[in-house]
């Protein structure tokens, strides 16, 4: 872990996760979802977690910034690299199919799978939850 609290995920990691987020993006794409934006899948991904995660204590809401931090640590507990990707696109495509209900039947079995693999999102939300009663 660096000084700031990231845990590097090194240069395979990154390269696999990339992969696994243009080729998400491709398939997504060829669906019909708005997948050109910048904010693809990360602060797609963030946006929704910051709603969905347990309040911070004190009360507030987490930051993209505290999302980012939980995303990047629950990832290097998990036991593939591209799950730190497949979780970050599964909260884009929530995002996405949130604004657009016509989405949600267009979702390419390809990333069905891919989300499947971290839980369809439950796997990150349990462990954020589990982390947020520790603190508390």
């Amino acid at each position: 872990m660096s000084e700031d609290g990231w845990i590097s995920i090194g240069p395979e990691g990154r390269e696999r996760a990339d992969a696994v987020i243009a080729d998400a993006r491709s398939s997504l794409a060829s669906a019909g979802f708005p997948v050109r934006s910048r904010r693809f899948p990360f602060a797609m991904h963030h946006d929704v977690y910051r709603v969905r995660l347990p309040r911070l204590p004190g009360g507030g809401r987490p930051r993209h910034a505290d999302v980012a931090r939980m995303l990047n640590a629950w990832a290097a507990g998990r036991p593939a690299p591209a799950d730190y990707a497949w979780q970050a696109i599964e909260g884009a495509v929530r995002e996405m199919v949130g604004r657009d209900s016509r989405l949600a039947d267009k979702v390419p079995a390809d990333v069905r799978t891919g989300i499947e693999s971290v839980g369809g999102g439950d796997d990150f939300m349990r462990w954020a939850s589990g982390r947020a009663s520790e603190a508390a």
